[in-house]
């Protein structure tokens, strides 16, 4: 199972490289009640796209509930999403179930977004 990375500054997870499983568990495990006062959370995807179905890929994208922005760019990342959700486990859903499953995402980086 290829891991995803997400740095997450939520109790319980310290952030790094973690597995599907270890993320969703550790998620489902907070109490809901530590989101219910918070904004939503926003968090930015770095995805590396397979030459040839890239167009594809950011339609496909697009089209994901949740995701608020696309966008290609240059450098070591072909594309940037924007996501937002009601909880950081509804946010790693979007990424793990929604982007990561499109033919022609080879590899994602997530930002979550923090304050200070």
């Amino acid at each position: 199972m290829q891991g995803i990375h997400i740095p997450i500054m939520e109790r319980g997870i310290q952030g790094g490289e973690v597995n599907k499983q270890s993320l969703f568990y550790s998620l489902a495990n907070q109490p809901e009640r530590e989101y219910n006062n918070r904004q939503m959370v926003k968090g930015y995807i770095l995805m590396k796209l397979v030459p040839g179905l890239e167009s594809g890929a950011l339609q496909q994208i697009r089209a994901i509930p949740g995701v608020t922005d696309v966008n290609i760019v240059f450098g070591q990342w072909d594309a940037i999403a924007i996501a937002e959700a009601k909880s950081l486990f509804e946010l790693a859903k979007i990424i793990v179930s929604e982007v990561r499953s499109i033919q022609g995402v080879q590899d994602t980086t997530t930002l979550v977004q923090s304050e200070l």
